[in-house]
């Protein structure tokens, strides 16, 4: 699954691509076809992005212990603790911070 504060409209095409089944993702409210410049509430973003991913995980019947999360941001935090591998990706400095201190994997890419 995708759980990103990405939009849904950019994420899926590329969730399509890879095979990725689920994505829960920031969504625009629409009208007449237009966007109206609105979220669709749930916002994914901190602690709703985890509140969010933990209850697909139950509906799935996955336990948080078998699952990773990759991100690159210290808002992610939350979710990033209740995995049991949290990966920081390009870390900005104060996630790349806690994950040197708690030996959490941390991928560069250039």
């Amino acid at each position: 699954a995708f759980v990103t504060s990405s939009f849904h409209h950019i994420i899926q095409p590329l969730a399509d691509h890879l095979g990725v089944e689920i994505v829960l993702a920031n969504s625009l409210v629409y009208e007449n076809g237009t966007t109206t410049g609105a979220f669709r509430e749930p916002f994914m973003f901190g602690s709703e992005k985890k509140t969010r991913a933990l209850i697909l995980m139950q509906a799935e019947g996955i336990l948080p212990r078998n699952c990773s999360f990759y991100s690159d941001s210290v808002h992610d935090l939350p979710l990033l603790e209740a995995v049991g591998k949290p990966v920081a990706v390009n870390p900005d400095p104060k996630l790349k911070q806690i994950a040197f201190e708690r030996k959490w994997e941390i991928l560069n890419f250039h």
